[in-house]
This record gives C-alpha cells, sequence and structure tokens, in this order.
C-alpha cells in the first residue's frame, strides 16, 4: 500500500519515492529550484528502475541463451539418430540385396544338380544324391544366416526410430522453453526502453510545459511498473497482450484487478544471486552467475527475481 510522506510525494511499499502530479513551479527562484530538484529526484528514480529493469533481462537474456544451448545439443543428437537410421537402411538394402543373389544362385545350382540326378538315377548314383544334400543344406544355412542378420538390422532400425520420436518430441518441448523464456526477455527489455524512452523525453523537454506532461506520463508509467512488480498476474498479462501487440490493452491492463492471470509457464530459474546485487545505482554490476532451474511458473520467478530489486 502507497502512503505519503512528509513533502506530499507518494511513498510505495518498497520505500521509492514517487514525485505527485504538482506541477513544476515557474514562480520564485526557491521554488525553481525545487521544482528543479524535484526533477532531478525523479529522473534517478526513473534511472533506477531502469537499471532493474536491464539486470532482470540481462538474467533472462542469459536464460534464454542456456536454453537454446540446450536446443542445440538436442538437435545434434537427433542428426546423429537420423545419420544412424540412414546407415543402418544402407545396410538392410545391402543384406536384402545379398539375400536375393545367394537364393538364386543356390536355386540355379540345385536345378542344375537335380537334372545330372535325373540322368544317373537309372545308374542308381548315391554320390550325386549326397552333393544335392549338401548343397541344399549349404544354401539353407547361408541363407538363414543373412536373414538372421536382416532382423537385426531391422530391430535396430526400429528403436532407432523410437529415439527419433522421444527426441523430436524433446526438441518441440526446449523449444517451447526457449522461446517462452526469449519472450520474457523480451517483454522485460521493452519495460526497460520504455522507462528509459520515459526519462529521456523529461531529459530534453524544452519547456515548463513540456517537463511537467512528460514527468506526469513518466509518473503514471512508473506507476504502472511497480503495481507490475507487486502483481505478478498483472506483469503476465502485460506480457501477453505485448505480445499481441495491442498498444491500447497495454495502458489498461495495470489499472485492472486480474483475478487469474492466462500466463506464460516457463522454467526458468529460481532466484538470481543475492550477492549479485548492486549497493547503489553507480556501482558496476557485478558478474552474473549462471541462473539455477527449477520447475516453477514465470510467476513465482518473478516474484523472486523482483523481491531482489
Amino acid at each position: 500500500m502507497s502512503s505519503v510522506n512528509g513533502t506530499g510525494n507518494l511513498l510505495d511499499n518498497k520505500g521509492l519515492i514517487l514525485p505527485t502530479a504538482t506541477p513544476l513551479s515557474t514562480g520564485s527562484k526557491p521554488q525553481r529550484q525545487e521544482g528543479q530538484q524535484l526533477t532531478v529526484d525523479f529522473e534517478r528514480i526513473l534511472k533506477n528502475e531502469e537499471n532493474k529493469l536491464l539486470r532482470v533481462t540481462t538474467a533472462y537474456l542469459e536464460a534464454s541463451e542456456n536454453e537454446w544451448s540446450v536446443q542445440e545439443q538436442l538437435q545434434k543428437e537427433r542428426d546423429s539418430l537420423n545419420q544412424k537410421h540412414k546407415c543402418l537402411k544402407v545396410d538392410l538394402r545391402r543384406i536384402e540385396g545379398e539375400i536375393d543373389v545367394l537364393a538364386g544362385a543356390k536355386i540355379e545350382s540345385f536345378h542344375a544338380i537335380s537334372e545330372l540326378y535325373q540322368e544317373t538315377r537309372p545308374a542308381g548314383n548315391e554320390a550325386i544324391l549326397d552333393l544335392i544334400f549338401r548343397e541344399v543344406m549349404d544354401g539353407y544355412e547361408e541363407v538363414n544366416s543373412l536373414k538372421n542378420e536382416r532382423e537385426n538390422i531391422r530391430a535396430r532400425i526400429a528403436t532407432v526410430e523410437e529415439q527419433k520420436v522421444v527426441k523430436q518430441t524433446e526438441i518441440r518441448a526446449q523449444g517451447k522453453k526457449y522461446d517462452d523464456v526469449t519472450t520474457c526477455c523480451n517483454a522485460f527489455e521493452e519495460l526497460r526502453s520504455r522507462t528509459e524512452t520515459h526519462s529521456d523525453e523529461i531529459s530534453n523537454a524544452q519547456s515548463t510545459e513540456v517537463k511537467n506532461s512528460c514527468m506526469e506520463n513518466a509518473r503514471d508509467w512508473l506507476k504502472r511498473v511497480q503495481e507490475m512488480r507487486n502483481d505478478m498476474n498483472l506483469l503476465l498479462k502485460w506480457i501477453n497482450e505485448w505480445k499481441s501487440g495491442d498498444e491500447a490493452a497495454l495502458e489498461k491492463i495495470p489499472l485492472v484487478s486480474v483475478c487469474k492471470a492466462s500466463g506464460i509457464p516457463v522454467n526458468i530459474f529460481e532466484t538470481l544471486d543475492r550477492n549479485d546485487k548492486r549497493t547503489s545505482p553507480n556501482e558496476p554490476s557485478k558478474k552474473a552467475k549462471k541462473p539455477k532451474y527449477s520447475d516453477i511458473s514465470i510467476v513465482a520467478t518473478g516474484m523472486c527475481i523482483f523481491a531482489f530489486y
């Protein structure tokens, strides 16, 4: 809940002071100085908020890069399975060709020996009968060996095909995960960019009237951003509407209570390292550690992230 401090400025529940809608004074020198200080303070608040959003965006960017690395590894494994499947298919065609050739040769040999037996049968040539028997048995064993090899290759092909189906399912799931994390990264960058734009508009205002208008717009925007920080349902809905490109819907989101957000379920990371927080806006940020992943929704994730900023 917000409260009003002694200067009439709005104090939010995170301790950030939001200047009220009081216009900048064009009267006496003390009043002008007070107005100038108000502008400086407000620009500092905007800059702090921009820095916070930048760090969250950076964390999501690193998470996105990590998810893409996993995706690339899965794709390499799929390519390896495809190559293995291709080689097994070649082996299968080779074995089937050998079976056809061997079977054809044995049939021709058997027919030739059978004709010889027919010619010599009246003489009772037992040697021919032995030759026929050996030829038939040898052919059976050779062909049967090739058939066993063929069945083995077919079984290996079936196994690889099952592995390909599983791998493709993993790739689709990982692709969805990567897309969701990337969407969050882009959405936070959009929040940061718009905050930066408001800050620039105040700095570049050429008149008190324009500056007053810019500060009022920036104040409304900052209030919306901080509402999203306090209620992740609003942030989720903002992200979904931002994806649709509906600016009118974006303007209304933080001002309407959202009972249940149609959020984007994302597996990202539990928290940002507490030690990675900056102690002041001007202090360089430390090198971010790789995020830890867990099976939590973007709502819980965002709560953890913003809690540390």
